[in-house]
């Protein structure tokens, strides 16, 4: 339900907030949100972060930088209707890397539910008409934000691989600074191009909107129930997206 908005608040901010400041601010300020709750776990954990620091650098671009700077450049090309239908993808992807990655089983039932799902998607993203099906072509937006569903797709079955003795709130505080020092680098060009937005409350909604529930709220809980429940039925719940979003 939180990630459902993010593609409505993303194409809202076209044209009002520049997709690298809206990436950068989104996971900054929801690092300073999770600062109080981490911080203590997090010092307490750092040897155990340092000690993993590659695989933590990956889990910060994967899930947070390779996600969410092409999907927000992908919505200055394409519509929301698009990134829908290619967000239909995303449980397959997982399914096919838990797969590819961990030798997870995919079972018949699987795939039939999977199929299911999918033509439940694309009837409620077309509304029910064949032409929109058949007139869907691929631009460069679309191609962008396909990558940064196949970027979270090797996040989510990378999170089998998370370090053991590292908590959820030190987990997401670490990833997040990561993340937010490789985003910084883009964000600071932009604004080196003149590219800003205006400080209205209506753009602040939408920052603080991303950074609060997809952010914040939507990845503690992903990062506490793929564990439990693993990469491949976690991966289902996403086709509730499109039902939230419309």
């Amino acid at each position: 339900a939180c990630w459902a908005g993010s593609s409505v608040a993303g194409r809202a901010a076209v044209g009002d907030v520049p997709p690298m400041t809206i990436s950068f601010l989104r996971w900054f300020i929801a690092l300073i949100v999770l600062l109080p709750l981490g911080a203590k776990p997090l010092w307490s954990e750092r040897w155990i972060l340092i000690r993993n620091f590659p695989i933590m650098c990956a889990f910060a671009f994967f899930g947070v930088v390779g996600f969410t700077v092409p999907y927000y450049v992908g919505l200055q090309f394409t519509e929301a209707v698009n990134v829908g239908i290619l967000n239909a993808s995303s449980p397959i992807l997982i399914i096919v890397l838990s797969f590819a990655m961990l030798g997870v089983a995919i079972r018949p039932g699987q795939l039939v539910g999977v199929g299911f799902a999918l033509i439940g998607t694309l009837v409620i993203i077309s509304r029910g008409s064949l032409e929109t099906l058949i007139g869907f072509a691929l631009n460069v937006g679309d191609l962008l934000a396909l990558s940064a569903f196949l970027s979270w797709a090797v996040y989510t079955v990378m999170l089998r691989w998370r370090p053991p003795g590292v908590s959820s709130y030190s987990f997401l505080v670490a990833i997040f600074a990561l993340a937010s020092l490789m985003m910084l680098p883009l964000y600071v060009i932009e604004l080196a191009l003149g590219r800003s937005f205006e400080h209205n409350f209506d753009n602040w909604f939408i920052i603080g909107y991303a950074a609060l529930f997809p952010s914040t709220l939507a990845y503690l809980a992903w990062n506490f129930a793929v564990p439990i429940v693993g990469p491949n039925l976690a991966a289902i719940t996403q086709y509730l997206n499109p039902v939230f979003a419309i």
